[in-house]
């Protein structure tokens, strides 16, 4: 249950959402003290428990998708922490006055879907209002209402490449690419965790209820201001460079000791590049004509990469790094999975803590990146099966008696796990 000190305790929230960005924020909102129930089916499953059958096998601890894969599944568990599960068909006519019974119950919905989907399920801003008239929504939409694209339908890569992103990710070949992990998915659950909050703390002065849009391409868009600048202002497209800058050098990853290892290393001062070499023992760098300035060591990136690997691929990433950062230079070990799994820093900070699941089993879960003096439920709980909640949210949240909620366990409109 919640803990009493946590800023959102008492709060409820219901979720109708999938994958990454929707259940994101409602882990926000659990982790703030926020009692969060995730609606879903199985005709509508959360695309991130995977299929119900089970498929990529990566997904699944040990690569077992077992006898319910859709409880084991990786993604869906990382995102799902603390959470309770009820499972209703927001389809099914007999689900219908337990639909509504729950909104009346909750101060907060939150949803991801395609523009357009909770209205035609009768879940739409007037159809919540009309049953608590102080309910706050927020929707996360592709591109919001109005203008031509207001129906777009998308997923994190396509978002990326209508807002612009994929074609400043490359390596200057002229093929746009996408970041890798989809960014607009953690960029949206963080905006719209600040939205949720501001409208919480506006109902709390006046006593309204709101509807929140956030429209994730836009969100997007503040990352790059100054291509948007640069295009309409000069006529300027910025093309992407890889790791490289044109006002920093060197900035980029440098073999490491090992196979595919590397280390980061950025230079923005003079001063900095001074430490550099003479963290290196390469005292004459400093000196070398071709390195004397940005513009110098940004033209003779070739032979100053062959200077610093000379160096940086006979040690070890982890200690190159160390070494350079004692001498006041920006740089990092480049983490892989594994690094990160294990990393002392992140252990020592609780950021990487163990949770049982009764059907995953006890792994390592990743915290989010905030924490609050003195409150000791950090939300961690596992997350639910699918419907775990089910009989004790019909009857706690909507108010159902046991021979209604059997009904609708028999009609299938509801699942118990």
């Amino acid at each position: 249950m919640p803990d009493a000190a946590l800023p959102l305790a008492g709060l409820r929230v219901l979720e109708i959402s999938t994958a990454w960005a929707g259940p994101m924020l409602g882990r926000i909102l659990r982790t703030f003290g926020a009692e969060v129930v995730k609606i879903e089916s199985l005709d509508a499953i959360d695309n991130w428990r995977g299929a119900v059958k089970g498929d990529d096998r990566v997904r699944y601890p040990d690569g077992e998708p077992g006898e319910r894969p859709y409880n084991r599944s990786a993604w869906f568990n990382t995102q799902n922490l603390g959470k309770r599960s009820l499972g209703l068909d927001l389809k099914a006519a007999e689900a219908r006055p337990a639909i509504e019974a729950m909104v009346r119950s909750a101060d907060i919905v939150i949803s991801n879907f395609a523009a357009g989907a909770l209205q035609r399920m009768r879940l739409g801003y007037d159809d919540l209002r009309a049953l608590r008239p102080d309910v706050i929504l927020l929707e996360m939409v592709v591109t919001g209402e109005g203008g031509p694209l207001a129906d777009t339908r998308g997923v994190g890569p396509t978002m990326e490449a209508l807002a612009g992103m994929t074609v400043l990710t490359g390596y200057g070949d002229g093929v746009p690419q996408r970041t890798g992990p989809a960014y607009v998915d953690p960029i949206g659950a963080l905006n719209g965790a600040m939205a949720v909050l501001l409208a919480a703390h506006h109902r709390a002065r006046t006593g309204e209820g709101q509807r929140i849009e956030l429209a994730q391409r836009e969100s997007l868009l503040h990352w790059y201001g100054e291509r948007l600048l640069l295009a309409a202002e000069d006529g300027v497209e910025l093309a992407p460079q890889g790791n490289a800058l044109s006002w920093a050098a060197p900035h980029d990853a440098y073999r490491a000791a090992g196979d595919d290892e590397w280390v980061a290393i950025g230079v923005f001062e003079e001063s900095e590049w001074l430490a550099l070499c003479r963290a290196i023992e390469r005292p004459e760098l400093a000196r070398d004509p071709r390195f004397a300035d940005v513009a110098g060591r940004v033209a003779n990136a070739t032979a100053l990469r062959a200077a610093l690997e000379a160096w940086t691929s006979g040690h070890d990433k982890h200690s190159a790094a160390a070494l350079l950062q004692r001498h006041g230079v920006c740089a990092a070990p480049v983490c892989c999975g594994r690094d990160a799994f294990a990393d002392p820093q992140l252990l020592a900070t609780g950021f990487l803590f163990q949770v049982d699941h009764p059907e995953a089993g006890r792994h390592r879960y990743n915290e989010l990146p905030f924490r609050f003096e003195g409150a000791q439920d950090r939300a961690r709980e596992p997350a639910p099966l699918l419907g775990q909640h089910t009989r004790e949210l019909l009857r706690d949240w909507a108010g159902l008696d046991e021979a209604a909620i059997g009904r609708l366990l028999e009609a299938g409109a509801a699942l118990q796990a």
